[in-house]
């Protein structure tokens, strides 16, 4: 009788215990109001007026509401595994070769 391989574990083990209940129906909805959000507080950061502070502060509770940085980065992850990843290092590799920057070997190695 043969021993069945074992499956891999994920590198990174979700947190379970702690995450709050997403209120958002897919993970690129996240992922997309997370964008979006974080792009207006960086204006706000970077173009201070009399009523950023709130408009900050509003921002920061949103961003948290959603539970932050870790369930984005967890619902990224979800939606690489699901459409298998984004490879953008093929994308830079094939416009560096078509701007001429880097140099194609003849020779497969």
């Amino acid at each position: 009788m043969t021993k069945k391989p074992k499956r891999p574990r994920p590198i990174i083990q979700p947190n379970t215990s702690s995450q709050p209940k997403r209120k958002f129906k897919s993970t690129s909805s996240l992922i997309n109001t997370f964008h979006s959000l974080s792009k207006q507080l960086a204006h706000y950061q970077s173009h201070p007026t009399t009523s950023c502070p709130q408009k900050i502060q509003d921002i920061e509770q949103q961003l948290k509401d959603m539970g932050g940085l870790e369930v984005y980065q967890q619902a990224s992850l979800k939606g690489a595994q699901r459409n298998g990843g984004y490879g953008s290092g093929k994308w830079l590799i094939e416009t560096l070769k078509t701007l001429n920057i880097i140099k194609v070997n003849s020779k497969a190695t």
